[in-house]
């Protein structure tokens, strides 16, 4: 498997969900780009706010059919704070929210995508993986967005 020649990469959390869960149809595929990130030394970021989503989405019944322990999921957690470069939001990634929001057509569920791509920016990160390409497609003039190959196949 190869990966696009990026130093730093953005990991959005359908990415953590999928390289986490072994169940996930996309699991293998997902560990595959991240470890490949990781194992060339490229900087893998992600976000407080992906950490957040993790949680949100790994412990919720009804999303998940096996969800993780808290406990687990935390651990999870811990483990990509330990390998990572977590991105923190500032005012200045306040003000470039506000900004592209002004600029790109988005509104409703599609801020918090907004406020991933606006953290990259102030971050300098210019590459997102991500299994929803659809929705990050708004941003390809600001951001390169990647896709599992197994995904982009769908």
């Amino acid at each position: 498997m190869t990966t696009p020649d990026a130093d730093r990469v953005f990991i959005d959390t359908n990415i953590l969900v999928y390289a986490t869960l072994a169940q996930s149809a996309f699991h293998s595929s997902a560990r595959g780009m991240v470890d490949s990130y990781l194992d060339r030394e490229a900087t893998v970021c992600a976000s407080n706010q992906v950490l957040r989503e993790f949680l949100s989405c790994t412990t919720r019944p009804g999303i998940m059919l096996e969800p993780l322990d808290r406990m687990e999921a935390l651990d999870h957690v811990q483990g990509f704070i330990e390998q990572f470069e977590i991105l923190t939001d500032s005012a200045t990634t306040a003000e470039k929210l506000y900004q592209l929001l002004r600029e790109v057509d988005c509104c409703g569920k599609q801020v918090h995508d907004a406020n991933i791509v606006a953290t990259m920016l102030v971050a300098d990160v210019s590459t997102l993986l991500t299994a929803n390409v659809k929705d990050f497609r708004r941003f390809e003039s600001y951001i390169s967005v990647l896709s599992l190959p197994a995904v982009a196949e769908l």
